[in-house]
């Protein structure tokens, strides 16, 4: 087998030497990058989630300040006590003032213990009879200690052009011996929670729910999965992830409890501009590095034939000599 020549030897040694350190720095530059891209979109998905957090926390407080202040009116008492049309009519007008000055209420209805029904939406028809302490809803009220209880979302039929989502808030009434007297509701708008939570940034396809202590939907961005045990399964596939990246998904899960109630908002973000990012980091770092190459190998050709044309001109002298 014929020897290489000594400059083509110092050409394949200086490139597969350029070849390991272009290669070693641009793995390590790419995997650097690679992790503080994907640290930053962590951090900025838990930033994102905690800010919702803190404001659906603050949603609920006022809409349980509203409750208290309702229950605790004397209008609402008086009528309680004595359930004829005139404290009817000024117990409605309260209500219906209070859900006006609200953009986020729907309505208001008032339940008596022996019945008697109070709402600013005649088209809510509410299940009641005269021993309300055996309808089970009720009892859900009384059993939080006159403390509000926040329901899943539902369908009430609260306008002529069809039915719209609300999310309700009821609470106890009881008197000054701390004996029930009745319930107060609270339907609020489920477009509030909606336009906020679908305008959080958690990727191409990320997204926000909201479930109860029962893992029991309270928000959802598409509303079908109320409808379908099959996205429902889905949906609680993540409620069994930590905190993290799935495995086998291309998505950060995240749960957070709202403070002052029985919900978790859990945030589903989506990975793939964080793939992206790397695919054309990966793709520039290549082109990057295959031009850098090609310039070094040049580079070194053209040192190379420099350095050896002296060892060339004497190895002619030499021949030249031992010829005669």
């Amino acid at each position: 087998m014929k020897r290489l020549s000594l400059a083509t030897q110092f050409f394949v040694y200086s490139f597969l030497v350029m070849l390991l350190l272009l290669g070693g720095v641009g793995t390590f530059y790419y995997q650097t990058s690679s992790s503080e891209i994907s640290r930053l979109i962590d951090q900025k998905t838990q930033d994102s989630l905690q800010q919702s957090n803190q404001f659906i926390s603050s949603y609920l407080d006022k809409l349980k300040q509203t409750t208290t202040s309702l229950t605790q009116n004397h209008l609402l008492h008086r009528y309680i006590t004595t359930p004829n049309e005139v404290n009817k009519e000024s117990l409605l007008f309260l209500m219906s003032s209070v859900v006006a000055s609200d953009t986020d209420l729907v309505s208001a209805v008032l339940v008596t213990k022996q019945g008697e029904v109070v709402s600013t939406d005649d088209k809510i028809v509410m299940k009641t009879s005269q021993d309300m302490m055996s309808e089970a809803w009720y009892q859900a009220a009384i059993h939080q200690k006159a403390m509000p209880v926040l329901t899943p979302v539902r369908k009430e039929a609260l306008s002529k052009e069809g039915e719209q989502w609300v999310i309700s808030v009821t609470q106890e009434i009881v008197d000054s011996s701390g004996q029930n007297q009745g319930v107060l509701r609270l339907d609020i708008a489920y477009k509030s929670l909606e336009d906020y939570l679908d305008r959080l940034k958690l990727g191409k396809s990320g997204f926000t729910f909201i479930i109860d202590e029962k893992q029991e939907f309270v928000y959802h961005p598409k509303q079908s999965v109320y409808s379908s045990p099959e996205e429902m399964s889905e949906m609680k596939a993540y409620l069994r992830s930590e905190d993290g990246k799935t495995q086998g998904e291309r998505v950060l899960v995240y749960q957070l409890s709202i403070p002052n109630s029985h919900w978790t908002l859990v945030g589903v973000a989506s990975l793939d501009e964080l793939y992206m990012v790397q695919q054309q980091m990966l793709l520039t770092f290549v082109v990057a590095g295959l031009v850098a190459l090609l310039i070094s190998a040049i580079g070194s050709a053209l040192v190379i034939r420099i350095w050896l044309k002296p060892i060339r001109d004497l190895q002619e002298v030499i021949v030249a000599v031992g010829m005669g």
